[in-house]
């Protein structure tokens, strides 16, 4: 009879729990796996975060041959401030935050380069941490008054506002 505590005859045997399923329908297993480890993350295509609600205070976003927009000039930054994480390879991010906010650029660009143009900080509006890595691309740090106009706030200068 086969001793149950031995190491090489396990008790009973129950089937593996299915890994990297996906979270959402139509997501696939590895985009599902990066939304549970809280990132927002994009192969060959870009990632875009505005328009935040209910933001924590650590973001975590990444791009592969792709560029990361985020936006935090809608965000109640806090007294705690916002810690945000990049992992951009062969493209590149942007960071935009509100006025008077405190960057302190952590994050390490490979290749690439950064540049910030920020409007005089303020002690009261708290403080964006930026870390992690950009390589082959370039980080661009704004604040909301320095950023320069998009192709469309171009276009509907140019042509007139949408009707």
């Amino acid at each position: 009879m086969p001793d149950h505590n031995s190491p090489f005859e396990p008790a009973s045997i129950e089937p593996a729990p299915a890994r990297n399923q996906p979270a959402v329908s139509g997501e696939s297993a590895n985009e599902g796996a990066y939304r549970k480890a809280g990132w927002r993350f994009s192969v060959l295509g870009d990632v875009r975060v505005d328009g935040v609600s209910g933001l924590d205070d650590n973001l975590k976003v990444g791009a592969a041959l792709g560029s990361a927009l985020i936006d935090l000039t809608s965000v109640e930054i806090g007294d705690l401030g916002v810690d945000v994480r990049l992992g951009v390879v062969g493209g590149g991010a942007t960071v935009v935050v509100p006025d008077g906010t405190t960057v302190v650029d952590s994050a390490t660009v490979l290749l690439g380069s950064t540049n910030e143009k920020l409007a005089p900080a303020s002690p009261t509006a708290g403080e964006v941490r930026l870390t992690g890595v950009v390589a082959l691309g370039d980080l661009k740090v704004y604040s909301a008054s320095t950023r320069p106009p998009s192709i469309g706030d171009r276009l509907r200068k140019r042509f007139g506002k949408d009707k």
